[in-house]
């Protein structure tokens, strides 16, 4: 599921960020962040619905 979106990543030039509870390999691509978020039940959720966050489009502030 990664690689497609690492694809349309670049072929669109929208920027992607994926946030997760654990290091992830580094990935090709000046358009693709990476957030680590803590361990536990929902986080990552929590993170991307945080309403303080000021960039929607899927990057963090």
């Amino acid at each position: 599921m990664k690689d497609i979106l690492f694809r349309a990543s670049a072929r669109l030039r929208v920027p992607l960020c994926l946030v997760t509870n654990k290091s992830l390999a580094k990935h090709a691509g000046p358009l693709v962040e990476t957030v680590v978020v803590g361990t536990g039940f929902d986080v990552a959720g929590d993170y991307i619905a945080d309403p303080r966050r000021t960039d929607r489009s899927g990057g963090h502030r």
